[in-house]
């Protein structure tokens, strides 16, 4: 069944992109990037009933052949966009550029849970999610099967809103994501209005 028992989070981590989810009865948690030196993204899996390990899972390399395969089997491309703003895009490469999108932490989350064999993940992401992430997830539920033949349905709460994706559609109707190289005069003020009412429309 569902399971798994990894690290809860630890410390002030208020400023940190944290995407949450539940393994065998615990929170646990990723964070942007790769960290492989403090092992964090490493959760170990147990048995039914907690006894005897038997495995690891590593969340950035399940983010990484996530990404690969839903790139080679879905409409899905790297939002090369959603870098955040600071970035210097003129000295990262594409190939650079898709690596990092590919460790955000909410893709970590949700690919763990898939590599568990979750039927219908969950996260909660305390920041917004990005236009990269919100397009994997809704790749994922349209192009993923799971052992018996259905469809994932994929539950993300951000800081804005509850997102639902079903079908390779999102229940936000893509409010406030919007692609900057389409963006026209004042989209993206406007998206980010719109996301703002959101916030406010589902704080509860």
């Amino acid at each position: 069944g569902e399971g798994g028992r990894g690290r809860r989070p630890t410390g002030d981590t208020s400023d940190l992109a944290l995407a949450r989810f539940v393994l065998e009865g615990a929170e646990v948690a990723c964070g942007n990037g790769e960290n492989r030196s403090s092992a964090a993204d490493i959760f170990l899996v147990r048995g039914p009933g907690g006894t005897g390990m038997v495995a690891t899972v590593d969340a950035a390399h399940e983010a990484r052949a996530l990404v690969w395969r839903m790139q080679r089997h879905s409409s899905y491309a790297p939002e090369l966009s959603a870098l955040p703003p600071r970035l210097d895009r003129r000295s990262v490469s594409s190939t650079r550029g898709r690596m990092l999108l590919a460790q955000h932490a909410e893709k970590k989350a949700l690919a763990t849970q898939l590599a568990l064999g979750y039927h219908n993940p969950s996260v909660a992401f305390n920041k917004r999610m990005c236009l990269d992430c919100h397009q994997l997830f809704k790749a994922v539920s349209k192009s993923w099967r799971t052992p018996n033949g259905s469809h994932v349905t994929i539950r993300c709460r951000d800081a804005a809103r509850v997102h639902i994706f079903s079908a390779g559609t999102c229940s936000c109707g893509d409010v406030g994501f919007v692609r900057r190289a389409e963006a026209g005069p004042g989209a993206v003020e406007a998206a980010a209005a719109d996301s703002s009412r959101g916030r406010r429309s589902h704080s509860s």
